[in-house]
């Protein structure tokens, strides 16, 4: 189970890098690859994060979880 987080990208940066679409396009392709994608709070075994890295830019990290 992946879950993509955005819970930490302000409003701003939401919008200035569509991140709705972005998570869209991750989710498909994450269910396209046979990942089940969950909320956050589902406790998945994997999340992926969205955070602003400057004016321009947008870091995207992927995180396992500790069993």
């Amino acid at each position: 189970m992946v879950a993509v987080d955005v819970r930490g990208v302000d409003d701003a940066t939401f919008r200035r890098f569509g991140v709705l679409a972005l998570t869209r396009k991750i989710a498909l392709r994450l269910t396209q690859s046979g990942f089940a994608v969950v909320a956050p709070e589902r406790r998945p075994h994997v999340r992926v994060s969205l955070a602003p890295a400057g004016r321009r830019r947008v870091t995207l990290r992927a995180e396992a979880r500790r069993v």
